[in-house]
């Protein structure tokens, strides 16, 4: 997932039975778009829906996108998930913290957090908010989650 050069866009691992393991439940896609442009949003939120009751974490691939004259360029970025639905055991979901460290580290340069406890709180609309407060001066002006689907994201339109 981490790779430009593989077709995998997202993860997600969740707890074993008895809470004393991660298992990697899913990833993928395992082909798609050649270099990079695989983002998986909704495929990642299509996983999630599977496991209503289990704890786990996981992330997926965007691209912040600079569409200006006649360039446009694509940056992967990482988005880092702590799934922790409502009807997940209450210990469980509590003894998620001291591992967020270690989950971490096998994200490396992810862009940004975000905890959920359903698919539909990963929304495009806060994604944008939260990967745009991350930007430094040069902040894209769009992001694709999807393939194909571009979310404006123009911070610098609202300024003139």
């Amino acid at each position: 997932m981490l790779s430009d050069e593989g077709p995998c866009c997202y993860m997600l691992a969740i707890y074993s039975a008895n809470g004393k393991a991660l298992e990697l439940v899913a990833s993928g896609p395992d082909e798609g778009p050649d270099g990079l442009g695989k983002c998986g949003m909704d495929m990642f939120k299509a996983e999630l829906e599977k496991y209503p009751d289990k704890a786990g974490w996981g992330g997926f691939r965007c691209n912040a996108v600079d569409n200006r004259q006649n360039t446009i360029s694509k940056r992967a970025k990482i988005i880092f998930v702590q799934y922790m639905p409502e009807s997940a055991p209450a210990m469980r979901k509590a003894k998620m913290g001291p591992h967020k460290g270690a989950m971490k580290e096998t994200f490396t340069g992810a862009h940004c957090d975000i905890v959920v406890e359903k698919p539909e709180d990963i929304a495009a609309d806060e994604l944008v908010k939260t990967l745009q407060a991350a930007t430094g001066a040069h902040k894209p002006n769009g992001y694709e989650f999807n393939v194909g689907e571009i979310t404006d994201a123009d911070y610098y339109k609202d300024l003139s």
